[in-house]
């Protein structure tokens, strides 16, 4: 149970309710003490199983869990203070088959054009929060997909029976520029919510698509490292910065919340126009 690694330490304080999370890294001056604090249950997503041909590309579910954040990150001597009653967000913690560490070497059979269609949009409103996500095919068909509103006073989720998103894209990229998610609850009015996307979250920082830090990597004992980008540089047609969650506004009614729309689009998908590995909107 020894929870640390390099610079890197987490505790559990209370399982499911609150956890913290240090960093104390003297060589690069960076230095953080987060506690996360749940606004709700821990909700188990449903199981996600992805197959091509034969082999079994993804077969796992995940938690994910709406909170607040208070504590500190302290970078090069730049310090931002987090304070829980406006740092909010959502953790996930997933478990089962994913394609992360090294890459199988045998070719796909037959060959075909990589294609993954994903979304995710966790929000939080200041009495409830809310979750959309999809995987879809190439032809846009949902290989999975799950949608949820709950209030904090309800210990279980409003049944969503059909959830359905629509997207417009920056011109020249393969990220929104607006979206917006229709929900039809079991047994009540339709909900729309728009989402307004207000700037991007990169994940190759997390090691999504990096190249030498990618998830799963074997670095040996131990290895410490850090990238840096120049915001005012990136080019949204670079693989390394394909993969994104925009942190937005969420509209609900007359209800505003915030949260993110996690965007990862790879290859053709015909109801959003893409017809190669990474063309881009025209």
């Amino acid at each position: 149970l020894d929870t640390h690694i390099g610079p890197i330490s987490l505790e559990v304080i209370e399982p499911l309710k609150k956890l913290r999370i240090k960093v104390d890294d003297e060589e690069n001056e960076i230095f953080a003490d987060i506690t996360f604090t749940a606004r709700a249950a821990a909700l188990e997503e449903p199981r996600q199983t992805l197959k091509v041909g034969p082999r079994t590309m993804m077969d796992y579910t995940r938690m994910t869990q709406n909170g607040c954040y208070y504590g500190f990150v302290k970078i090069k001597g730049s310090k931002i203070i987090l304070e829980p009653d406006i740092w909010m967000g959502t953790r996930d913690r997933s478990w089962g088959v994913r394609p992360i560490g090294a890459s199988d070497p045998q070719e796909m059979v037959p060959p075909q054009i990589p294609q993954y269609f994903w979304l995710w949009a966790p929000a939080n409103f200041d009495d409830s929060i809310v979750l959309y996500y999809i995987g879809a095919d190439e032809e846009g068909y949902a290989t999975h997909s799950h949608a949820l509103i709950m209030n904090l006073s309800d210990d279980t989720p409003c049944v969503i029976k059909e959830a359905s998103h629509t997207i417009s894209f920056i011109k020249g990229t393969r990220h929104a520029e607006s979206a917006e998610l229709l929900f039809k609850p079991l047994n009540k009015e339709d909900i729309k919510i728009q989402i307004k996307p207000l700037f991007n979250f990169y994940m190759s920082g997390l090691g999504y698509l990096h190249p030498e830090w990618g998830h799963g990597c074997n670095k040996g004992e131990l290895a410490v490292h850090y990238d840096t980008y120049d915001l005012e540089c990136i080019d949204p047609a670079d693989f390394l910065f394909l993969h994104i969650e925009a942190v937005c506004e969420f509209i609900m009614g007359d209800k505003k919340g915030m949260g993110v729309l996690e965007q990862l689009i790879i290859g053709p998908h015909k109801p959003s126009g893409f017809k190669d590995f990474l063309d881009m909107t025209e």
